[in-house]
């Protein structure tokens, strides 16, 4: 039957001759099922020549590399313009008989037979499947004609341009039809339910197993040597059992059934971080009656090939290792057609997002990452009512709003105002060794006891130098791991996106100090300098810029070193030197949220808006982002040293 549908196609033959032939031999098919066999013998072909081609770059079959050796088939050939026209083409026409197959007979169960998408397509598929089959034949000649005449064939510019043109159309038919099923799905299947994750993206008619139950760790043996004293006894080994992964196992999707779900939507290349923040609900979901899934979407099926060494598939492999909970088995496979409608209908943009369904399969929360990141398992079940319920319980600026529980026991920090407790950040090594050095002999003479910890930005930035900064011998502990840096700022940012969601800003709630307190800090991180913020016990924090906090401790012992001794409390004496300088805030011009007055909380004058630039060199360039640093009118000397260090990221 191959023989018959495909012919000789030598190149010497007419084109549409050997197509006309194919059609003689498909005549008793209908329309779909002449491009599905057609394309279906071309397959075996095809099949057999990337595997005489490839195994020469990829290391592929034995039998294939030996047949290669023989017929001579250059070591470059995958590398070729030509190969790489055909192997386009191919990958063309497979994309776009899956779609019109599945819109044509798949999607029929939810499409309307009446449907727009469905009547152009009835209308055009005659003309869609000569296509299909005139693209089949200029490959298969151009194939047989590599086989016959020798690997070392030339092709013309008239085959290459042949060949663009032909995926070129295949292309247009494939983007027309993809849109239309999209369109056509997202307005008829119900957008709050997770019939479209049972019954399509992991689709039984698809794979049997379509979900694994997350990988976890085990131990096994090793051996390691145990760290002694100078003059002690020697190192006895220590039998210790090293780290290997056990394979996930494997789950349909049924299991789904009758449970709340959670749907975690994210790209591939979503930060580490963010999975072990989502982590920290795991076991409350595991308790409860409720899955967790990770769906990773990327925008088209061919961004999963590994090209100039990027390799998507063992990213996934990556990633997925990192996650204890259930993950879509081969997201590769998803529908070109559900990828737009996740990206259309659910809103899936670069940001990721849990979606929450009830156990009958209604949408219940369209995004509790917020609230996962901002409260963890206490958001517990991550409906919107709750969501609600937490963040009325929230109405001062203080420790425990800043750092959850589970966050200050990975920080070793208690909040019970025994220990002053020191948070700061910035980039300069200059700054980080001098305040150190500054507070622990202010600290030892005050007699006060204090943690510090380094918080960074939220984009890491010389991290490197950072950590090898000579801090005084005083501080243990100060520099924090990444995740959690990354977890505070990624909370910090997702308050605020919420203050101004709810609608509250400056204009209406000047004195909202959860609002005041979000910008001051979202101001210290973009404006990427030194600051500083001192606490103690979760409520009283006083916070300042390095240049003020420098200046404070420096003056200690000649302006408020006498206060302290004499028993005015720390903080209130250190709150008292910091409030002799107006405040600067930093906004990048084009977010949200940046008032038309504002009022200083020291000298409670208006303050001014004013726009500075600054190169920063190639880490920002052309990101095209502007700082609006606001200042207070007349503000004095701090200010104008302010000034100097905003930036607009242009050279």
């Amino acid at each position: 039957m191959r023989v018959q549908i495909l012919g000789s196609c030598y190149r010497t033959e007419d084109i549409l001759e050997t197509t006309l032939s194919m059609f003689t031999a498909l005549s008793s098919y209908s329309w779909m099922a002449k491009g599905v066999v057609a394309l279906a013998a071309f397959a075996v072909n095809y099949g057999q020549f990337r595997l005489v081609v490839e195994p020469r770059s990829g290391g592929g079959d034995d039998t294939a590399t030996v047949v290669a050796f023989l017929e001579q088939v250059p070591e470059e050939m995958c590398k070729t313009d030509l190969y790489r026209d055909i192997t386009d083409l191919a990958d063309a026409l497979l994309l776009l008989i899956r779609t019109i197959w599945k819109l044509s007979c798949f999607y029929t169960k939810f499409i309307k037979p009446g449907g727009e998408a469905i009547k152009r397509l009835n209308h055009q598929l005659p003309t869609i499947i000569s296509w299909i089959i005139q693209s089949i034949v200029v490959c298969q000649s151009l194939i047989t004609n590599l086989a016959h005449t020798g690997y070392e064939y030339m092709s013309s510019s008239a085959e290459e341009w042949e060949l663009s043109c032909l995926k070129q159309k295949v292309t247009s038919y494939f983007n027309e039809f993809e849109i239309s099923a999209a369109e056509e799905l997202a307005n008829l299947f119900p957008k709050d339910n997770i019939t479209v994750l049972k019954q399509v993206i992991c689709s039984e008619e698809i794979m049997n197993m379509a979900l694994s139950v997350g990988a976890s760790t085990e131990q096994g043996p090793q051996y390691i040597k145990s760290e002694v004293e100078e003059g002690s006894a020697a190192a006895v080994p220590i039998l210790v059992p090293p780290m290997s992964t056990k394979q996930p196992g494997l789950a349909k999707v049924d299991t789904l059934e009758k449970k709340r779900v959670l749907l975690y939507l994210s790209a591939l290349d979503l930060d580490d971080a963010e999975i072990k923040a989502v982590e920290r609900i795991n076991e409350i979901v595991q308790k409860s009656n409720m899955v967790l899934v990770w769906l990773p979407v990327l925008d088209k099926p061919e961004d999963w090939k590994k090209v100039e060494g990027k390799d998507n598939t063992g990213l996934f492999e990556k990633k997925r290792g990192l996650m204890p909970w259930h993950v879509v088995r081969k997201p590769q496979y998803l529908d070109p057609t559900i990828i737009a409608f996740i990206k259309s209908s659910w809103k899936l943009e670069k940001k990721s997002k849990i979606m929450v369904f009830n156990s009958e399969g209604k949408l219940e929360t369209d995004n509790a990452l917020p609230m996962i990141l901002v409260w963890g398992s206490l958001a517990s079940p991550f409906t919107t009512s709750k969501e609600e319920e937490l963040w009325r319980s929230e109405k001062q600026w203080n420790l425990e709003l800043l750092l959850t529980a589970p966050m200050r026991a990975d920080l070793k920090l208690n909040i019970d105002g025994k220990k002053y407790i020191c948070l700061f950040g910035g980039e300069e090594v200059n700054w980080i060794e001098q305040f150190t050095e500054l507070t622990e002999s202010t600290v030892k003479d005050s007699g006060i006891s204090m943690e510090m910890r380094y918080i960074g930005g939220s984009i890491p930035r010389n991290t490197e130098e950072i950590h090898k900064a000579k801090v005084a011998d005083s501080w243990n502990n100060i520099f924090i791991d990444s995740s959690l840096s990354w977890l505070f700022w990624a909370r910090i940012n997702v308050m605020f996106d919420y203050c101004l969601k709810r609608g509250i800003n400056w204009d209406k709630e000047s004195g909202n100090p959860v609002l005041e307190g979000l910008v001051t800090m979202r101001s210290f991180d973009k404006s990427r300098r030194g600051w500083a913020m001192i606490c103690k016990g979760s409520d009283k924090i006083t916070r300042a810029f390095s240049d003020v906090m420098l200046k404070c401790f420096e003056e200690y012992d000649d302006k408020w070193k006498r206060e302290v001794k004499g028993g005015k409390d720390f903080h209130e004496a250190l709150k008292a030197r910091v409030e002799q300088n107006c405040e600067t805030l930093y906004f990048p011009q084009a977010s949200e949220g940046i008032p038309e007055k504002k009022i200083c909380l020291v000298c409670r004058r208006v303050m001014r808006k004013s726009f500075t630039f600054s190169c920063w060199g190639e880490d920002d360039a052309g990101d095209g982002k502007q700082e609006t640093p606001a200042k207070t009118k007349d503000a004095g000397s701090a200010m104008a040293d302010s000034a100097g260090s905003s930036r607009a990221n242009q050279s």
